[in-house]
């Protein structure tokens, strides 16, 4: 089977498990989506990661079979590069949502958080 069949079942399958395991309670209040929200996005974000790792085994496990062959060890290259890049752009999100938050105001509190007053 194809790599690229493999990575898209894989991805198709997490898209649609994650809804399924973010939303399997009734959501009470606004607080509790923002969190429902927030888990399945970090789910989804765990399963990049994981597919982004299976890309760097691929591409060394190619690299290394190319047996001095340019075009495989071009093709091997450019997978590493765009698993780096891919785990560089997810990683950048992270310090995004973090500056956005910080602009809110809403440093240190998660949904459904209560901030004790003193």
């Amino acid at each position: 089977m194809n790599t690229k069949k493999i990575v898209s079942l894989v991805a198709m399958g997490a898209a649609l498990a994650t809804p399924l395991i973010g939303f399997a309670q009734a959501p009470d209040s606004v607080d509790d989506v923002i969190g429902l929200f927030e888990s399945a996005l970090g789910i989804l974000q765990t399963v990049f990661y994981i597919v982004a790792a299976i890309f760097i085994i691929i591409a060394a496990f190619k690299y290394l079979t190319a047996q001095g062959d340019p075009e495989k060890v071009g093709t091997a290259r450019q997978m590493v590069i765009y698993a780096v890049i891919a785990i560089a752009v997810a990683l950048l999100s992270l310090v995004i949502e973090n500056i956005v938050a910080s602009f809110l105001g809403a440093e240190g509190e998660l949904p459904g958080e209560t901030v004790p007053t003193f």
